[in-house]
């Protein structure tokens, strides 16, 4: 349900985006765009979830297979069914330069290098995806860390994400960076020890949602981006403390569990619809009702797309390890 609710902060703030609606509420409030928190909150559920599945990593090339199998081939679908039909919309296949270039987006770093100004094929996806991917390849070192030296590297991940939001080194923006993924990542794995704790302690609730609304509805000093983690924070103890009150109804807990299945393909493949829709008929949304109707079928469009990606990516990963298992290659994870 966590999941759930940040691709919809996700996908509302890129609608309001390609529309040119900075002032509406599903863009942004006083400190920032919806946006960011969102893909704050999938950073503390990476950890969290990471954390709570593989509290030891005995076998790297069992753990890397998983997450190799969960990102790249629904990645390289969505990536092959946009990449046609942005070619075909163009009028060629280079669109991106040199075709060498499509590794990039086969790697799925091509939306990242589009900050230093590097021309790619990118049409779906987000510089999340090579933010998620280099998390997933350090997460076996965090968890030892986090073991071993829990407070000692709070400190240093803190003070490293300070430097990074004063002092803002780097050509990628401040809440896109790696720094900030890696301790937003850590502190959802620490959460992940006290989740019980949370949960159970009610009480929390109270302090999470004064503290959000505060964000939310007062204009605050100094820098941008603490507000906009904190409000990630926030949330997300607060959707862990309410959807545990209410994981127990049957249709809700099932709806929730299809929604979060296809989150993945929903974040692939939001952007390019919604871009392309807005291209084609933003010029005609004069009214509110007019954006209203555009917004439901965006919505339709992406729900049935995410769809048809998870469900044929799930039948070829299955065709492929079965093929594979009657080989003997065995590749299975």
């Amino acid at each position: 349900q966590i999941r759930i609710n940040a691709i919809w902060m996700i996908v509302n703030f890129h609608f309001c985006a390609v529309l040119g609606m900075a002032d509406s509420v599903f863009y942004g409030y006083k400190n920032g765009g919806w946006g960011s928190v969102g893909t704050a909150m999938f950073f503390l559920l990476s950890g969290y979830v990471m954390r709570l599945c593989h509290r030891t990593v005995s076998d790297l090339r069992k753990f890397y297979g998983k997450r190799v199998l969960a990102i790249y081939p629904m990645l390289w679908l969505a990536f092959a069914a946009a990449y046609v039909i942005q070619s075909l919309l163009v009028g060629t296949f280079r669109y991106g330069g040199s075709p060498w270039k499509l590794l990039l987006s086969i790697a799925g770093v091509d939306n990242y290098l589009g900050f230093y100004g590097v021309q790619t094929y990118a049409v779906v996806g987000e510089w999340f995806t090579a933010v998620i991917v280099i998390l997933y390849l350090l997460y076996p070192v965090l968890n030892r860390l986090l073991e071993r030296r829990m407070m000692l590297c709070t400190v240093i991940l803190a003070a490293l994400y300070l430097g990074n939001v004063i002092f803002h080194p780097f050509t990628v923006p401040a809440d896109a960076n790696v720094i900030t993924g890696i301790f937003l990542f850590w502190i959802g794995m620490a959460l992940e020890g006290c989740g019980t704790s949370i949960r159970t302690h009610k009480i929390l609730l109270i302090p999470a949602v004064l503290t959000g609304l505060v964000i939310v509805f007062v204009k605050l000093p100094f820098f941008a981006l603490p507000w906009k983690n904190l409000l990630a924070v926030c949330t997300f103890i607060s959707l862990l403390i309410l959807f545990d009150r209410i994981g127990s109804l049957n249709m809700a807990k099932k709806a929730g569990t299809f929604l979060s299945e296809i989150s993945y393909a929903i974040y692939l493949c939001h952007h390019f619809i919604l871009n392309k829709m807005a291209a084609c008929y933003g010029a005609l949304l004069i009214s509110g009702k007019r954006v209203l109707l555009f917004y439901g079928v965006n919505l339709i469009l992406i729900f049935l797309a995410a769809v048809i990606l998870h469900n044929l990516t799930g039948f070829l990963v299955r065709h492929v390890e079965s093929r594979c298992c009657r080989k003997g290659i065995g590749t299975s994870p």
